[in-house]
């Protein structure tokens, strides 16, 4: 096995592209109003932001400003459901899937049914033996402990066979899933789900962990509740909007700005302080990509090499037994060690496949498979692949002559459609446009890889490059405190409230400084002209082999944002630089 990646990580160029065109009058209008540089304004407008109304909601996310819940198909069956389940101690079992949308998901609906003395138990389907989704074990145990509701969470949309196996047996069954439906829905008592046909919800973006939030908040709604009541949930749900990577705008932006502050108040949860602290995390402050990169990966390293409802235990740990609990979160940071380790294994394994075989050369699509590949990291394998090979990539573990695994997409490409005309050969398959998992018998394989690669190929004919959407063209001169700390209210960032990317000429004042391990990181001092007034401070990570071309006095034209950098108690304006050409 490869021991490392580097010798394939060839990144694909970017294009650059500007956001449409926006018409003057409109930027000068916002401009006079309120008093903003130009290239603010536009960045507003074409967020779909212009009147006062907008911008105060924009700016001041407040949870008054979420959707009723009843709009929601079937909460008028859901909620009868949980409310009887609640006042008679029917037994109930909360299902969610084994990532960290799925396992907060559960973690949440549990803390809620705890508080209201439910008699409750939580299911987190093992990843090898049962598969994602609704298991027919899950059922079974389901089954014989009695159960009398079953609440299916980030699961359920496409499991017709098990609910109806839960159904004949007497369980009435909620579904909260956003997962895309299929042709046929199960034969749930209520499915919530925004995506679902004759669902006029004003909302459509939520994840599974939000579907689940709705329906806690209509059965709060129902009960009178103040609001305060709804915001102990707002701290795993946030987790869940980062790590599923759904849009960070409506209600999403709502939950995940009020998520945050709730996570940096004197209210963090103790299973999330133990597994921060387990990471050695030193930051007063979190924010999104700390969710997704620091607590994510270890809840769902629980369910990616053991279980998931490991997870779901630390995340539920009321902090009574400190020692226990420190335990606990030690064991997923070496879990998730391992599962880096194995990351990195699989990903130079995957990218070997696509150097030497020759269906690379002119496809659509990376299809890759390996005997004893771990399924746990097969999802972050087909990311990584995107990254150096810009395709829809699917990664495949091979086990007892089954291979199953995860899909990640590219801009412009739904897998979801592309899996729908390959289901022949699948023997099950979900998700969404973007990422989707499935498992078919071994000797599919160059089958799925042609019928996969045309159906990517009639979506996208040409496949371009990775793009980055730049906001506006500026003099880098112009940034100012007023216009950054505007940007700063702006977060949090996420797909479709993006973090803006700014295109300046400007100049290098010394030779680039590199960083890392490998060197692979590079730092610049630059001035925004020639004349050296404004001097920034400028760093590129994964930069430093195209920065070798560079030298002190060197013009470049850059893509970059514009971050706050704290260091040593020292907090200043720094450009994020995402690529560069001279």
């Amino acid at each position: 096995m490869p021991t490392s990646t580097s010798q394939f990580l060839i990144a694909p160029d970017l294009e650059w592209i500007p956001i449409p065109e926006i018409p003057e009058d409109q930027i000068h209008a916002l401009q006079e109003e309120f008093k903003l540089t130009k290239w603010i304004a536009k960045i507003l407008l074409a967020r779909g932001l212009s009147s006062k109304t907008e911008l105060d909601r924009y700016f001041q996310p407040q949870f008054k400003n979420s959707h009723d819940p009843l709009l929601l198909l079937n909460m008028d069956k859901a909620l009868p459901l949980l409310q009887d389940a609640i006042s008679k101690k029917k037994k109930v079992m909360v299902y969610g899937d084994y990532d960290v949308d799925g396992t907060t998901a559960v973690s949440m609906m549990a803390d809620f049914l705890w508080q209201h003395e439910a008699l409750f138990t939580a299911y987190i389907p093992d990843r090898y033996k049962e598969g994602y989704g609704l298991s027919k074990e899950g059922v079974q145990t389901a089954i014989a402990s009695g159960v009398e509701l079953l609440i299916t969470l980030d699961c359920g949309i496409r499991a017709v066979e098990k609910i109806a196996l839960a159904r004949e047996a007497g369980i009435d069954v909620i579904v909260c899933d956003h997962h895309e439906p299929g042709e046929i829905l199960p034969p749930a008592n209520a499915i919530l789900n925004p995506k679902q046909a004759q669902c006029n919800y004003p909302f459509d973006g939520l994840s599974g962990a939000g579907v689940g939030f709705k329906l806690i908040q209509a059965y709060a709604q129902a009960s009178d509740y103040e609001d305060d009541y709804m915001l102990r949930f707002t701290d795993l749900l946030a987790v869940s909007i980062a790590a599923d990577i759904v849009p960070v705008i409506d209600e999403n932006r709502i939950f995940l700005t009020l998520g945050l502050q709730r996570l940096n108040s004197n209210q963090l949860r103790p299973g999330l302080k133990a597994l921060l602290e387990a990471a050695q995390f030193s930051k007063e402050k979190l924010n999104l990509g700390d969710l997704l990169f620091v607590i994510a990966p270890r809840i769902n390293a629980a369910g990616r090499l053991k279980s998931g409802i490991l997870a779901v235990e630390v995340l539920r740990h009321r902090g009574e037994d400190a020692e226990e609990l420190r335990k606990m979160a030690q064991d997923l940071e070496k879990t998730n060690q391992e599962r880096r380790s194995l990351d990195e294994g699989i990903t130079a394994e995957a990218l070997e496949q696509c150097q030497t075989n020759n269906f690379f050369d002119c496809s659509h699509c990376n299809v890759v498979a390996g005997a004893g590949w771990h399924k746990g990291v097969v999802g972050i394998v087909a990311s990584r692949l995107i990254e150096t090979h810009y395709r829809p990539s699917v990664v495949l573990a091979e086990h007892d002559g089954v291979l199953s695994g995860s899909i990640r997409s590219i801009r412009g490409v739904n897998v979801h459609v592309a899996l729908n005309e390959c289901a022949h050969l699948l023997d099950r398959y979900g998700g969404h446009a973007m990422a989707a998992g499935l498992s078919f018998p071994q000797e599919n394989l160059d089958e799925f890889r042609k019928c996969f690669n045309q159906a990517v190929e009639k979506q996208a004919p040409t496949l371009g490059q990775p793009t980055l959407m730049v906001s506006s063209e500026i003099d880098a001169s112009e940034i100012d405190k007023k216009s950054f700390l505007i940007l700063e209210k702006m977060e949090p960032f996420g797909p479709k409230n993006s973090r803006p990317l700014f295109q300046s000429k400007m100049v290098l004042l010394a030779e680039p400084f590199y960083m890392g391990k490998d060197r692979n990181h590079v730092k610049f001092k630059l001035a925004a002209n020639h004349n050296g007034t404004m001097h920034f401070e400028g760093v590129h990570f994964n930069g430093g082999a195209k920065a070798k071309e560079l030298h002190q006095g060197s013009e470049i034209e850059l893509v970059y944002s514009i971050e706050r950098n704290d260091f040593r108690g020292q907090s200043t304006i720094q450009l994020r630089i995402r690529d560069w050409r001279s």
